[in-house]
C-alpha cells in the first residue's frame, strides 16, 4: 500500500498577508479555490478556512492544509507552470526553473515545505519513528490527514530522530563506513549533549536502537519496516539537520505533517 509523507512550516503572517488574497478571489490558472473548494466541500466552510488563513494559519487542521496545497499543486505545478509534464521530459532547464517559481510562490504563501520524504517505504519508516517516539513524549494533534504539532515539540522529535539515526550509522548497523563526519559532527554533538542527562529520551534512543539492531539480523522478508529505517538512516539524519537549520520556533509556530496512506 502505498504513503506519501510531506512536512510543512507554516508562517501566520505571509499567509495572512499574500495566501488570504489570493485564496479570496484570485484564479490562479483554470480556477478559484472556491470553485476548487466547493467541489469537495460545503460551500459555507468555505468562509472558515479563509477566516483561519487570514487569522492564524498556524491553527489550520491538516485536512484543510491539504486541501489548500492540493489546490495550489493543481494550479501551478500540474497547470501554469507544468513542471510534471511535458517539461519534465523534454526540457530539464525549464522544469527546474518552474520548479523553483513554484516553489518560491508556496514560500510567499507561508506554506513551506520541509522534506518530502523520497519514496513510500521510506514514509512507513519515518513515521514508524514517530509512532514510537511518540510512546515515550505524547504529542496531540492527530487529525485525519496528519499532524499539527507546535515547533518546539516537532523539534524535540526531530532531535530524536538525530540521535537514533547517528546511532545506527556509528555502530554500523546498515554495514557502511561514514567517513566525513566532520561536516555534521558539531551539529550532531550539540543535539547529543543536550540530551545527556534526559533519562527519557535516553531510554527511548535506546531501546529503539537496540530492536533496529535485532531485526537486521532477521530473514529479508521480516521487519522490513524497520530495516528501511536503518538503510534510509543517513538521509533521514541529513534532513533532520536540514529541519533543525530552518525551522524557528518564533516565526514558525507549528509543523504540519501531512500523511496519507
Amino acid at each position: 500500500m502505498g504513503r506519501d509523507t510531506e512536512i510543512y512550516m507554516l508562517n501566520r503572517t505571509l499567509a495572512s498577508t499574500n495566501l488570504y488574497k489570493d485564496l479570496k478571489d484570485k484564479r490562479q490558472y483554470k480556477k478559484t479555490f472556491k470553485e476548487f473548494w466547493n467541489e469537495r466541500n460545503s460551500d459555507e466552510t468555505f468562509t472558515n478556512i479563509l477566516a483561519t488563513v487570514e487569522q492564524n494559519i498556524n491553527e489550520i487542521n491538516p485536512n484543510d492544509l491539504f486541501d489548500i496545497i492540493d489546490y495550489l499543486e493543481e494550479e501551478l505545478r500540474y497547470g501554469k507552470y507544468n513542471t510534471r509534464g511535458l517539461h519534465w521530459k523534454n526540457d530539464k532547464e525549464l522544469r527546474l526553473k518552474n520548479e523553483r517559481i513554484v516553489k518560491e510562490i508556496f514560500d510567499n504563501y507561508g506554506i513551506s515545505l520541509l522534506y518530502d520524504i523520497h519514496t513510500s517505504t521510506a514514509c512507513y519508516s519515518y513515521m514508524f519513528q514517530f509512532g514510537n517516539y511518540t510512546d515515550f513524549f505524547p504529542i496531540e494533534g492527530n487529525e485525519g490527514n496528519g499532524y499539527s504539532i507546535s515547533s518546539k515539540d516537532f523539534l524535540i522529535f526531530n532531535d530524536y530522530m538525530i540521535l537514533i539515526m547517528y546511532k545506527v550509522l556509528k555502530n554500523g548497523l546498515d554495514g557502511s563506513i561514514i567517513n566525513d563526519w566532520d561536516l555534521r559532527i558539531n551539529e550532531i554533538a550539540e543535539v547529543v549533549q543536550k540530551y545527556e542527562s534526559n533519562q527519557v529520551m535516553n531510554q527511548c534512543v535506546e531501546k529503539e536502537f537496540n530492536w533496529l539492531k535485532s531485526c537486521m539480523s532477521g530473514d529479508d522478508k521480516t521487519y522490513k519496516v524497520e530495516k528501511n529505517t536503518v538503510y534510509s538512516a543517513e538521509l533521514f539524519l541529513n534532513q533532520s539537520l536540514a529541519m533543525k537549520r530552518r525551522i524557528d520556533p518564533s516565526i514558525n509556530h507549528r509543523i504540519v505533517i501531512l500523511d496519507s496512506i
